[in-house]
């Protein structure tokens, strides 16, 4: 098994210990707004290697944590499963990241400001 990334286990921390078992019944109005809120956030990849959308990949690893996914490959796996769901309120411009790209993109991410957003 994996070691656990302290990334996840920092996300889990900031949720708490109430996170949701059945994710769709979560409604689509709130993660909507969470995602233009994310949108305003400055992306600080090199743009010519960028594929996926920062707030695509930041909202599907929350999702995925408040889901109970404890591993990055099990964040891919969760946006895979739930790809119909998510691309209600997810733009997904080239389907789901792999597990690889959310480790890397999230990694670059201040916990700040994920706990600023999730307030």
């Amino acid at each position: 098994m994996a070691k656990k990334s302290a990334k996840i286990i920092e996300i889990k921390e900031m949720r708490g210990e109430t996170g949701l078992i059945i994710i769709e019944h979560v409604g689509i109005d709130p993660l909507i707004e969470l995602r233009k809120e994310l949108e305003t956030r400055e992306d600080m990849r090199f743009e010519p290697y960028v594929e996926h959308l920062l707030s695509d990949i930041v909202m599907i690893t929350l999702l995925a944590v408040m889901a109970q996914a404890n591993e990055w490959n099990e964040i891919a796996e969760f946006a895979r499963m739930k790809a119909p769901w998510l691309r209600r309120f997810l733009v997904l411009p080239h389907g789901i990241p792999s597990h690889d790209t959310i480790q890397r993109v999230m990694s670059m991410i201040d916990g700040r400001v994920l706990y600023s957003l999730c307030i």
